[in-house]
């Protein structure tokens, strides 16, 4: 029940009607929320249903399939664009095998992909890191750096290692401005981390501390 009319304004401003009182009109408004409409929510895709409406090829790992869109795959990996559209073998076959591929992370991945993309943990980073680098899907490998700069549960050198084998240069840069001084660097390349430093994130450092010095 409510009101079939709306009161008139001169009536609503009228002081006698009691809705102003200091200048000011007070209006209370009691409503039921009886439906939204525009909001959807997505539903995670199945990879391991073969009746997808836009499905049209199928990736055997570990022996079984995972279906997918070859155009959606394409867009994301150039790896994936050169295996189904590029000059190989692959081009004509409606099955395709991918080997050294875990099956669950794989499709861990593609949930990255897909929407409602799932979100990046330190549970799944590893491994879709290295599934990212691997088919060059950018979009992954970009929220992994993000979700890296934000982290506080890696260590500055964890994150330089990582970013050093990935070419990660904006973690990288990142680590390289908390290095603010010479003895922070030292500090850095003598601990026990140091032991993961390849070659060419030592000489990286270098230059950190050659810059520095140019301040100190």
């Amino acid at each position: 029940m409510g009101y079939t009319n709306f009161s008139e304004l001169n009536e609503t401003i009228d002081e006698g009607e009691g809705f102003i009182q200091g200048n000011k009109l007070t209006v209370q408004v009691d409503f039921k929320l009886l439906n939204i409409v525009g909001l959807k929510k997505f539903r995670r895709m199945d990879f391991t249903d073969p009746s997808g409406p836009t499905n049209d090829v199928s990736l055997v790992i570990e022996g079984e399939k995972v279906y997918v869109n070859k155009g959606h795959l394409s867009v994301h990996s150039p790896v994936f664009c050169s295996m189904f559209y590029g000059d190989f073998v692959e081009r004509s076959q409606n099955e395709i095998e991918l080997k050294d591929v875990d099956r669950k992370e794989f499709i861990e991945m593609l949930h990255v992909i897909y929407p409602p993309s799932k979100k990046i943990t330190e549970a799944n980073l590893g491994y879709l890191l290295k599934l990212g680098d691997r088919f060059e899907v950018e979009v992954v490998v970009d929220q992994i750096e993000k979700f890296l700069i934000k982290s506080t549960k890696f260590s500055l050198a964890a994150k330089l290692v990582i970013a050093d084998q990935y070419r990660l240069f904006g973690l990288q840069g990142h680590c390289l401005d908390r290095l603010t001084s010479v003895r922070k660097v030292t500090d850095l390349s003598n601990s026990e981390e140091s032991n993961n430093f390849s070659s060419h994130l030592k000489s990286v450092l270098f230059d950190k501390i050659v810059e520095l010095n140019k301040f100190e």
